[in-house]
């Protein structure tokens, strides 16, 4: 059966481009991806139409380029999350030392983690005489 060619207006197309989106079926910088590419897709497009209709086809230097602004970096994570590092990798950390530490010792260490921090257990832990 022969796949009928479907027409969408700007209002259909972006609803369908907005759901892809939200279904994590594609991702925003995916999209940020397509429309960097649209200038050079439409440059060639008129390079092709030219060198078809006979006409001279300008060096790719004489093609006037499209300045791209450079995007704002947004950080997601806190400050004082920058600075301590992953949080899950000094809790594998921690976990991994704590279990090699005699039970009947360990709870010294939970009250340093509870108390002055998860790095003060780690190191408490490591300076630890075995």
């Amino acid at each position: 059966m022969p796949q009928k060619e479907s027409t969408l207006t700007d209002g259909q197309a972006a609803y369908v481009l907005d759901r892809l989106v939200r279904e994590r079926r594609i991702s925003p910088s995916e999209v940020a991806r397509y429309l960097a590419d649209l200038p050079a897709e439409i440059r060639a497009l008129e390079a092709r139409l030219r060198s078809l209709r006979g006409e001279e086809v300008p060096s790719p230097s004489a093609v006037p380029r499209v300045q791209r602004t450079p995007q704002r970096v947004v950080r997601s994570q806190s400050s004082s999350r920058r600075a301590t590092g992953n949080g899950k990798a000094l809790g594998g950390m921690y976990g991994g030392l704590i279990r090699r530490i005699p039970a009947a010792e360990q709870q010294q260490y939970v009250d340093i983690k509870n108390t002055r921090g998860i790095e003060a257990a780690i190191a408490a832990m490591r300076s630890r005489k075995s």
